[in-house]
């Protein structure tokens, strides 16, 4: 069967978007029908297959080599948006800089891609450790955290029992009012936090 349709771009469309809605992503047939396809034809949809082929595969250097040649060939920004998306979810634990970086450019080619704000949300809230001199500083990660939850449900109303979740949990972790008293400061002014993060906040007290 493959062999039948290896030279014939449009059937080995048809074959990977079929794989694709079987979940079948994984299989050595989806790669073989990702591979053929983008030697025909260099496109941005055949080079996002290959990428998945080899998120799969977990060899992610690769699968980013992909991404980025399919976001140099895509023009639709929705595309454009998933494909910066999945790219920093390959790069959230080992280059949390990088992936804020492309989660970025996830909102600015769709505002209302929610998972990219929850993804940022969750960047952020597990660096608090890198980020701060001491338990202040580092409370203010986990503010940022939840206004990026708070901005991943208003994009997308699907997310928010996850982002009620989040936003619970890490609430926990505001500074207490005492804290910023001592600090001399006040609930409702603005913080910059630190480290490569680098953003700005409110602060709140932990209630």
């Amino acid at each position: 069967k493959f062999d039948q349709i290896a030279s014939n771009v449009e059937d080995l469309k048809k074959m990977i978007r079929m794989l694709d809605r079987q979940g079948c992503d994984a299989s050595p047939l989806y790669g073989r029908a990702s591979e053929k396809l983008y030697q025909l034809e260099p496109s941005a949809e055949a080079a996002y297959s290959m990428a998945r082929t080899f998120v799969k595969a977990e060899n992610h250097d690769r699968a980013e080599e992909y991404y980025k040649q399919a976001i140099s060939l895509e023009k639709d920004p929705m595309n454009l948006s998933k494909y910066y998306y999945e790219m920093a979810t390959l790069n959230f634990a080992d280059s949390p800089q990088e992936a804020r970086t492309y989660l970025r450019k996830s909102t600015e080619y769709n505002p209302n891609f929610g998972k990219s704000y929850m993804l940022l949300g969750d960047l952020f809230a597990s660096s608090s450790k890198s980020v701060g001199a001491d338990d202040f500083e580092r409370s203010t990660v986990f503010l940022l955290a939840v206004d990026y939850f708070n901005r991943a449900k208003k994009a997308d109303p699907s997310l928010t029992e996850d982002a009620n979740k989040k936003i619970n949990t890490y609430s926990q972790y505001f500074p207490p009012k005492e804290e910023i008293f001592f600090r001399g400061m006040n609930e409702g002014q603005s913080v910059t936090v630190g480290g490569w993060i680098g953003e700005s906040t409110t602060i709140r007290a932990k209630r």
